[in-house]
């Protein structure tokens, strides 16, 4: 999954948001399970990928940008780490879970037939 969403920064260039619906609205559903996804998805707007640097290196990162136009970094390694925990089986959200995660492998799945210059890499990412 990481290396999914991976991709997908990767076909962005900086300061450019995610326009396709279909991703915007997997990524969305992959946020919820963020740590901090409700705070950061307040007055959401749009989803970019833009530069952030961190320890004096600058890296590709996806943000959420508010109605404001104030963007906030939000990891998707969390987001992916905390949808995998069991603590989401053992609440009652396995039902969330299963839902979110068939809707997010379809994306991805949709998203690479329609990405040629990913399509190759099908077998390295899953």
């Amino acid at each position: 999954m990481k290396k999914f969403v991976h991709a997908i920064i990767k076909t962005h260039a900086p300061g450019t948001a995610v326009t396709d619906q279909k991703i915007e609205r997997m990524l969305l559903e992959l946020f919820n399970f963020h740590p901090k996804g409700a705070e950061k998805l307040l007055n959401f707007h749009q989803i970019v990928v833009d530069i952030h640097s961190s320890a004096g290196k600058a890296t590709k990162c996806l943000f959420i940008e508010n109605l404001k136009g104030e963007r906030n970094e939000i990891s998707y390694i969390k987001s992916v780490n905390s949808m995998t925990r069991s603590e989401f089986v053992t609440k009652g959200y396995m039902v969330n879970v299963e839902r979110s995660s068939d809707y997010i492998i379809d994306s991805l799945s949709n998203f690479l037939l329609t990405t040629p210059a990913l399509a190759h890499r099908v077998k390295d990412l899953v």
